[in-house]
């Protein structure tokens, strides 16, 4: 202590004590560890501004046993690396933040793995492209997407492949899939497909490398339905049964009777209103008549006592006709042909044939000598009762 004799005489073994004071006001000696270091016990230092030296990475290390709660407005600690820093999370975590930034992951040295269900909901929801070379997904569920835009890396034939067990329902706006190729593709069609559009375009079919087999009815509702043009020399067309054809302008190749020939084994009706064949010629074509069209007509007259004129006809494109009479009564009855060019009562006068009395039980046929439009029968009973049979029979 100052002004105490020292004795001793060498600096380097010199000691002093050192005595302080506590907060009673005892004066007390300071006390050191082990090491000559001063010992503490708790220090609390109040300070607006307290400086130590900045921590190092590479010397410095904090252990946090407890849970640790920061709030702040901003929170900055230096940047993390993924060579030297890792974080290790044994239980959820909760981050909720305005701007929440991490480092770009990598799938060179990233992954992730996700064990239950994943819901992403995000306006614009980006991830790096997929690549059929590095990429794959394995679905063991349903999977329903709905989206606007969806858009996928374009499928290859080369490489993709789709296997469908159930029933697909697309429906989409835009729907495109790859061209189909008659080299590489087909369409095995087991039931009727209908198809009802208003342009309906496929490769045109060819001869050489095309067939349709129908095994049922096959039933086409188009405005424009266009196939190849037919070949005589290589399609034919066989009809079993009746064949309608309506339509304004309906056009065939000319026929030749050199090379063509139509049998017709039942009733054929064609409708049109312009219907063109070419011009018939009497060098070269020939019909053969093969029946006549027959019609006729009949009437009973019974106990009359009158005249009167029956059995009217148009007989102007007749090749052939007759009148039959049979008196089934008891008085003789007079029959006389009457022709007119018109249907007008006082037109009608006797043909030249003349006369025919008929007595009772007797039979007679009258044909015209003269040739006029219309032809009937004229009967005269002279005021006895009459009953007879009259028949008209003709042919063109």
């Amino acid at each position: 202590m100052p002004n105490n004799i020292v004795f001793q005489e060498l600096a380097s073994v010199l000691q002093a004590q050192i005595n302080g004071v506590d907060g009673s006001g005892i004066v007390r000696p300071i006390l050191t560890d082990s090491s000559g270091r001063l010992e503490l016990s708790t220090v609390t230092i109040t300070a607006e501004s307290l400086d130590i030296r900045p921590l190092s990475a590479a010397t410095d290390s904090i252990a946090v046993a407890n849970t640790v709660t920061v709030t702040a407005e901003n929170f900055d600690i230096r940047p993390l690396s993924a060579a030297t820093d890792s974080v290790a999370i044994a239980s959820t975590v909760s981050v909720t933040a305005e701007n929440f930034d991490i480092r770009p992951l990598s799938a060179a040295t990233d992954s992730i793995a996700v064990a239950n269900t994943v819901t992403v909901t995000a306006e614009d929801f980006d991830i790096r492209p997929l690549s059929a070379a590095t990429d794959s997904i394995a679905v063991a569920n349903t999977v329903t997407v709905t989206a606007e835009n969806f858009d996928i890396r374009p499928l290859s034939a080369a490489t993709d492949s789709v296997a469908i067990v159930s029933t697909v329902s697309v429906t989409a706006e835009n729907f495109d899939i790859r061209p189909l190729s008659a080299a590489t593709d087909s369409i095995a069609v087991a039931n009727t497909v209908t198809v009802t559009a208003e342009d309906f375009d496929i490769r045109p079919l060819s001869a050489a490398t095309d067939s349709i087999a129908v095994a049922n009815t096959v039933t086409v509702t188009a405005e424009n339905f266009d196939i190849r043009p037919l070949s005589a020399a290589t399609d034919s067309i066989a009809v079993a049964n009746t064949v309608t054809v309506t339509a304004e302008s309906f056009d065939i190749r000319p026929l030749s009777a050199a090379t063509d020939s139509i049998t017709i084994a039942n009733t054929v009706t064609v409708t049109a209103e312009s219907f063109d064949i070419r011009p018939l010629s009497a060098a070269t074509d020939s019909m053969e008549l093969g029946g006549r069209l027959f019609t006729e007509s009949n009437t009973t007259v019974e106990g009359v006592t009158d005249s009167a004129a029956i059995l009217e006809h148009d007989t102007s494109e007749m090749d052939m006709y007759s009148f039959y009479v049979f008196n089934t009564g008891n008085a003789t009855v007079t029959f006389n042909l009457q022709i007119s060019p018109t249907t007008t009562d006082s037109f009608f006068l006797d043909d030249i044939s003349g006369p025919s009395a008929v007595g009772p039980g007797d039979k007679n046929v009258l044909v015209a000598t003269e040739f006029l439009k219309f032809t009937r029968l004229f009967y005269e009973t002279s005021g006895v009762t009459a009953t007879f049979e009259a028949y008209f029979n003709g042919h063109i």
